[in-house]
């Protein structure tokens, strides 16, 4: 139990520490460098080493039976998940709310209206000649870290401490909203709604790819589809996003 809470407080030192630093640097590509570097060591390098320490590497592949609790309440709630069709409805769901996203945005920029995000993330789109490139593959390396840490490490760690899954799932939940909170309250609330998603997609499924692969179709499509989509179509407001 020891081990478990001075784990769990390492955790949240690096979680902390990622929170505090801030990306500078003369140019914006420099600033995407900066957060994917701390990202990496952060919630990457060091929640992999979390897990290492804590004896359940095993975990990146397979739901940990930590976990378990929590999940047969999803399966007596939502009913048991059979075969692959879950991965396909979540894939084309995702697909489909870019495509739409996409329209919507398409259609306001063609107006003459700014598009409209949920959250204040406009400081965060790329401005820069050739930041584009570097804002995709951020929102790549958020995806990956940020699910790694929030929706496997975090839990595990907690729920190893407390000895209550829902403990553990909660409490990570609430760090990956405050981790968003840059975004102004309107991000914290809508980041809350889909890390709870996200929480669901990966005890449904026991996979972290799938919460990785929709994570990360949200960061492309708020840092770069619709971006690039009001540069092409409105130059000056893309230009001001």
């Amino acid at each position: 139990m020891i081990a478990h809470i001075a784990l769990t407080l390492a955790g949240l030192a690096l979680y902390a520490w990622r929170l505090r630093g801030v990306a500078s640097g003369p140019t914006q590509i420099d600033r995407y460098r900066g957060a994917m570097a701390r990202s990496l060591i952060a919630f990457g390098a060091g929640g992999v080493a979390l897990l290492a320490l804590s004896g359940d590497v095993r975990a990146l592949s397979q739901r940990s039976d930590a976990f378990s609790p929590v999940a047969t309440h999803l399966d007596q709630w939502f009913g048991p998940v059979e075969g692959a069709g879950i991965e396909l409805a979540v894939m084309l769901g995702f697909a489909g709310g870019v495509v739409v996203g996409g329209l919507i945005a398409w259609r306001r920029l063609r107006r003459g209206k700014r598009d409209w995000t949920i959250g204040q993330i406009a400081h965060l789109q790329p401005r820069e000649p050739g930041a584009f490139g570097w804002a995709a593959l951020l929102s790549i390396v958020a995806a990956v870290t940020e699910e790694l840490f929030f929706r496997l490490v975090v839990p595990l760690l907690v729920s190893r401490a407390t000895g209550d899954a829902w403990i553990g799932f909660a409490v990570a939940l609430a760090m990956f909203a405050f981790a968003h909170r840059y975004q102004r309250w309107a991000g914290v609330a809508g980041t809350a709604i889909g890390g709870a998603f996200l929480t669901l997609l990966y005890l449904r499924t026991g996979t972290l790819w799938l919460p990785i692969a929709a994570h990360a179709a949200i960061n492309l499509n708020g840092l770069v589809i619709r971006p690039w989509l009001a540069r092409r179509i409105s130059p000056s407001t893309g230009s001001r996003s």
